[in-house]
């Protein structure tokens, strides 16, 4: 008996894993790889003309392919096999996992700053704080990749150094320097913990003069948190998300989602909990605006522009605000000035990421429309 080629057994496998990939549902996100999956298009003269529909088949078939997780988990182990460092800009280290990030132009940097000088001149009556965050980046050296470690630092360092006086800082390096040794960052994850938070704030918490008046207790959330960099490396990194909640809280909030129209009582989303992204329990993700009114007796009024990094700093900023408003500049596209002015704002902070602050253009975008609206 003749047996089968193996081009003819390949062809049939094709075949059966083209018509399952057709058949099976549309998957439209990918947790592990957190983010949208391209999709098939309906034909049309046109796409066929141009070639748009054959490109667009191509990515749909690419990423909506039959057991398609389980292939990119297999080529990833063959990476690691073969000794890769870097998959799909993920630096690969044990046990930390680390950001890509390109190099910086000092001119972005000068612009950047010349950008905020401007807004914290124009608002100089009002309390003004300027918190750069490092990521593990500039915190975890590791001899592997010391070049992540000493570029962060370094643009961390120019950044500060132009940054005007108005601002008030504190050595961010130097706080987390301090507690490189402790949990202070996801291991599989591009944010700091919540323990990393909470370190920040009580330092900044001293130099803003507020007084250490609450006490909290930890509790784990979710313990199997694998984060946007181990999802992208397929490196497993199984992290545990923690919320910290005061222990004599009577404070009340009242939390307005603007453009989406929605309010709660809450800082924390519960149905993200046990999600493929359980740091969206704070505040349920990223927002264009959130106004957060508080019970809290005194006349200051906080307007944060802040990136993802603030989300679990934020609940720790409750007991000492009437009322916080938050804003995340890659989402917003509004003035500053007239929420300054219409909300009465007595403070301003800035709570950003280095790496997010300088490979990301939103930040820069936001405040040089401000400074240029007439």
């Amino acid at each position: 008996m003749k047996k089968p080629s193996f081009a003819l057994l390949f062809f049939t496998l094709s075949a059966c894993l083209s018509i399952l990939t057709l058949l099976k549902p549309a998957q439209l996100f990918s947790d592990r790889e957190q983010r949208n999956l391209n999709q098939f298009s309906d034909v049309s003269l046109s796409s066929l003309y141009d070639g748009s529909f054959q490109a667009q088949s191509e990515k749909a078939l690419s990423d909506q392919f039959f057991l398609r997780d389980g292939f990119v988990q297999l080529q990833r182990h063959f990476q690691r096999l073969l000794g890769t460092r870097i998959i799909n800009n993920v630096w690969i280290a044990n046990p930390q996992l680390y950001q890509n990030s390109s190099p910086v132009d000092p001119k972005q940097i000068r612009q950047l700053s010349e950008v905020l000088n401007a807004f914290a001149i124009k608002n100089k009556k009002l309390r003004l704080d300027f918190l750069l965050v490092p990521t593990a980046n500039g915190v975890i050296k590791n001899s592997l990749f010391p070049m992540l470690y000493e570029s962060q630092r370094e643009v961390m360092h120019l950044f500060t150094q132009q940054l005007d006086p108005l601002y008030h800082t504190i050595d961010t390096l130097k706080v987390m320097d301090q507690n490189k040794d402790e949990p202070i960052f996801y291991q599989g994850d591009h944010h700091w913990t919540t323990y990393g938070a909470y370190t920040m704030f009580q330092a900044w918490q001293k130099e803003r003069g507020f007084n250490d008046q609450v006490k909290y207790k930890k509790s784990i959330a979710n313990d199997a948190f694998y984060g946007t960099l181990s999802n992208a490396s397929g490196i497993d990194r199984r992290d545990t998300v923690e919320i910290y909640t005061p222990i004599q809280n009577q404070i009340k909030t009242m939390v307005t989602y603007v453009q989406e129209q929605k309010r709660t009582a809450t800082l924390y989303d519960e149905s993200k909990q046990y999600s493929a992204n359980p740091y969206e329990l704070f505040l349920g993700g990223n927002f264009a605006r959130i106004d957060i009114q508080t019970t809290v007796e005194n006349d200051r009024n906080l307007l944060l522009i802040k990136d993802s990094y603030a989300n679990c700093f934020i609940p720790f900023l409750v007991p000492y605000y009437h009322k916080i408003i938050v804003i995340d500049p890659r989402f917003y596209y509004d003035s500053l000035q007239s929420v300054v002015q219409t909300d009465h704002m007595t403070d301003i902070l800035f709570l950003v990421n280095a790496h997010t602050l300088f490979q990301d253009s939103a930040l820069y975008n936001l405040m040089n429309e401000e400074m240029n609206a007439k």
